[in-house]
């Protein structure tokens, strides 16, 4: 069994309210016969029936962003062999994807421009993998692929290219998912695997109806009536995605996209649209992001989801403008903008279809409410609540379940919160599969011993829960959101604690100052039993003062205050002594912890309270001396010198002395800070001692919590070679125009050293904001910072 399919095995039970929940009404295949025959006669008939919904399209703002998108990624594409097929162990995903990503890209272009290069690059691509093996792992994504094209293209295909691509979807894709077991498993399946593979079957069935009556009509009806289970066990009751946002974007992609050509080309949806809790889900989405951007990222999820087709088709589908908010819009702007230099490994590969569904996103009247509730009865129940709707708003997810859910994490009573744009109590997600079915781990086994709960970032170790002499929480048994209102909820986390006490509750307030209460009511529990309260943080300095913990990032500050009649103790522990040898590095995180034992009676009560300070503001000139207490990264964020185009901040920095693991790069200097994930910073850098320990001036951008290097944001870094000294003192500018960024290099009598400048284009990270000043394993004085 693949990677994929290992990963949605896992077994689900549906609560009895969730399984009694009203359906969409059969289909026969008889009827989509009918339905084809009064509906679908010629192509287009996947997703549209007339190209020039695409040229509406474009006249929205969004719509005319992605056509420049899409024809830039189209082209890079045709200089580009075409995807060879290549295994990783027994699956080959990640080339089916490139492959969807391509043909829907080249096959729009085609219709945007009426380039016929972009329509013959898609059909040698097609011919292509039409020639792969047959092989029905991952065969869902590239049926889709190959009926895309070929509805999109037919016009313009001969004879032997017809019949070439009709039996490679018949042969390979369809008739397949009719033979042995393990190919078609998924069919009456509740996982995201049903949602992707019936969207597939169904595509491949619609496009080429023709070739194969009854079997296409036989795929279709199947598709409708097996579908209900899925979007039950997805969507129930108030829209709530059980594996998380990332997997929801993953599914839900899949599920609207089977809607959406199942009215296209038959003019209905069988009524599926209407199963509980999918026309909700939209608030799920809203709600799931952060005011910072980021996500509630329990499970196998990441901190950053951005927009999807999904996200685009729902809005219209369900009249809701107000699902597509501010932050949105611009990122689906963003994304428009976005001209990657490098697209032969693939990219967003359902994005280029939300071309034919954009709308002209309008501000709505419609203020979406601060609190979400899953419902009591969702397979994983989650909590989300805001101060406001502001950037600079408190946030609050909390999240109950099982561990044993499909991506499911040891994770119950976990909670993130920020606020003025800090993740405060963090969530890693999801870590890479791969390399631990390569070691032979046990990963999709969450069995009470698996190996899955040795992973730092799936088990315990990582997460905001509580912790009873270190023992794990009950992998097999669901904690409960007993009650929630508009700023709190309560979580019985009494049966995932079986064995370890009789009762135990959980509640969370987010009060009107914007800070947080976590109140726990333990009963029943061994005495002297130690109660470890633990929370993740990531990129925050921590300072334990007595009963209290101070954390800061940058000029923000939190205070931890804990009110119990117990004794107990902080400790602050770097996630590296937490993690094994098969972890991924988590560079900035620690874990901090408050524990004290259980009183002779056997209960335990205690609060704790998470609150914002007033930020602690640098003025201009005011020295600072970044690095003296040895931690991963400091900054200062100078928020009386706002940085926008016309304005240059300078600075005289001494680098004094380096700290820290000679493996590790190393910088310091001064950037321009819009939020934690978003900067552009002028560096002194070091190069680890692998590297030759060399020195070199960078600038460089962060963008959405990634290095340029990282994400291709830009091809390449731009460096100057100037070799600095300790010791010594510069003066940094960084300055800032409508057209450019530059940082410049002087000698304190104002000799230009070097110089850095890098053009502005749409899709930056920042060009405007605070005044950063930073360091990383640098010891550094910062004097005089100000405007000249």
């Amino acid at each position: 069994m693949n990677t994929i399919l290992k990963i949605c095995a896992a077994v689900m039970v549906l609560p009895a309210a969730l399984v009694l929940a009203a359906a969409p009404r059969e289909a026969s295949p008889q009827e989509v016969s009918r339905l084809f025959a009064e509906n679908a006669s010629g192509h287009p008939r996947l997703f549209l029936r007339d190209y020039r919904t695409l040229e509406e399209s474009r006249k929205t703002a969004t719509g005319s962003a992605m056509t420049g998108r899409i024809l830039h990624d189209a082209g890079k594409m045709l200089g580009y062999p075409v995807v060879e097929r290549r295994m990783t162990g027994n699956q080959m995903l990640s080339v089916s994807r490139n492959i969807l990503y391509r043909i829907n890209t080249l096959a729009i272009a085609y219709r945007l421009s009426g380039d016929r290069r972009y329509a013959d690059k898609a059909v040698a691509e097609m011919r292509n993998a039409a020639a792969y093996p047959q092989h029905f792992l991952d065969v869902a994504e590239l049926t889709l692929a190959m009926a895309f094209g070929y509805d999109w293209l037919y016009d313009l295909l001969d004879e032997n290219d017809r019949q070439l691509f009709e039996q490679a979807i018949i042969e390979k894709g369809i008739l397949p998912s009719y033979g042995e077991p393990r190919y078609n498993w998924w069919v009456k399946g509740t996982n995201n695997w049903n949602q992707v593979c019936h969207a597939g079957m169904t595509a491949g069935a619609l496009a080429v109806f023709e070739r194969n009556p009854e079997l296409a009509a036989k795929t279709i009806a199947r598709a409708v009536n097996c579908l209900p289970p899925a979007m039950r066990a997805s969507y129930y009751p108030k829209g709530a995605y059980p594996e998380g946002p990332v997997y929801w974007s993953y599914g839900s992609e899949f599920n609207v996209a089977l809607l959406a050509m199942l009215e296209s080309a038959l003019g209905t949806d069988f009524g599926l649209a209407s199963m509980p809790g999918f026309s909700e889900t939209g608030d799920y989405v809203l709600a799931v992001r952060a005011p910072s951007g980021r996500s509630f990222s329990y499970a196998d999820s990441v901190p950053f989801i951005g927009v999807d087709f999904a996200q685009v088709w729902l809005p219209k589908r369900f009249n809701r403008p107000d699902w597509m908010s501010a932050w949105a819009q611009q990122e689906l702007l963003n994304a428009g903008a976005r001209r990657n230099a490098d697209v032969s490994k693939g990219g967003p590969r359902m994005l280029p279809l939300a071309m034919i569904f954009f709308s002209d996103y309008r501000k709505t009247d419609r203020e979406p409410p601060k609190s979400y509730f899953s419902g009591a009865d969702a397979a994983v129940p989650v909590a989300m609540f805001r101060s406001d709707w502001s950037d600079d708003a408190a946030y609050l997810g909390v999240k109950a379940g099982s561990p044993s859910w499909a991506h499911g994490h040891m994770d119950a009573g976990s909670f993130v919160y920020e606020v003025d744009g800090v993740r405060w109590a963090a969530d890693l997600g999801q870590d890479n599969y791969d390399k631990f079915l390569a070691r032979g781990m046990t990963l999709w086994n969450s069995a009470q011993e698996s190996d899955r709960w040795k992973i730092f970032r799936f088990g315990p170790l990582s997460h905001n829960i509580l912790m009873i002499d270190g023992q794990l929480q009950q992998a097999a048994n669901k904690a409960e959101i007993t009650g929630c209102t508009e700023n709190s909820a309560v979580v019985d986390l009494s049966p995932v604690y079986a064995g370890q006490a009789k009762n135990l509750t959980r509640s969370f307030r987010l009060l009107p100052d914007r800070s947080v209460e976590i109140s726990d009511r333990i009963e029943g529990a061994k005495p002297g039993a130690v109660v470890r309260w633990q929370m993740l943080i990531q990129g925050s300095d921590a300072e334990i003062q007595k009963r209290n913990l101070l954390l800061a990032n940058g000029e923000k500050r939190l205070l931890i205050e804990v009110d119990s009649p117990q004794p107990g103790k902080w400790s602050i522990t770097d996630t590296k002594e937490l993690e094994a040898e098969w972890d991924a590095p988590n560079p900035g995180c620690r874990m901090i912890a408050f524990e004290q034992a259980v009183p002779a009676g056997g209960s335990l009560a205690y609060t704790v309270r998470l609150k914002p300070q007033p930020a602690q503001v640098w003025q201009p000139g005011e020295p600072v001396t970044l690095g003296m207490k040895r931690q991963p990264r400091e900054e200062r964020v100078l928020s009386a010198l706002p940085l926008k185009p016309g304005r240059t901040v300078r600075t005289t920095v001494k680098p004094i002395r380096k700290y820290g693991a000679d493996s590790a790069w190393k910088s310091c200097g001064v950037g321009i800070h819009r939020d934690a994930r978003n900067q552009f910073l002028f560096s002194f850098c070091e190069s680890p001692a692998s590297g030759g320990s060399r020195r070199f001036l960078e600038l460089k951008q962060r963008k959405n919590g990634q290095w340029e290097s990282v994400a291709g944001i830009r091809p390449v870094e731009c460096r100057s070679n100037f070799n600095w000294k300790y010791g010594e003192k510069y003066v940094m500018e960084l300055a800032v125009s409508a057209a450019a960024l530059t940082g410049t290099l002087k000698s304190p009598d104002g000799g230009k050293l070097a110089e850095i400048t890098i053009p502005v284009v749409s899709d930056e990270a920042v060009n405007s904001g605070n005044t950063l000043l930073f360091s990383s394993g640098i010891e550094a004085a910062f004097t005089g910072a100000g405007l000249p």
